[in-house]
């Protein structure tokens, strides 16, 4: 990314994820498989469908990057 408060934001944000990960093993799978099921429920007829898909992708990314690292 070229936004340094998005970069700053995501780099936060994988800190406390792994962080929770380490004194809860499992949470980020966890959060994954919620994520997936909550993307996979989504109404065919929903408004801004397309937005609301990359938001889970965006959420998905992030949750996989903080769960190898």
């Amino acid at each position: 990314m070229n936004n340094p408060k998005a970069d700053a934001a995501l780099y936060l944000i994988t800190g406390l994820l792994q962080r929770i990960e380490n004194q809860e093993p499992g949470t980020i799978q966890e959060m994954i498989n919620g994520v997936e099921s909550d993307r996979d429920s989504l109404p065919e007829n929903l408004e801004k469908r397309a937005h609301v898909e990359a938001i889970f992708d965006e959420t998905l990314k992030l949750l996989v990057r903080a769960n190898n690292v």
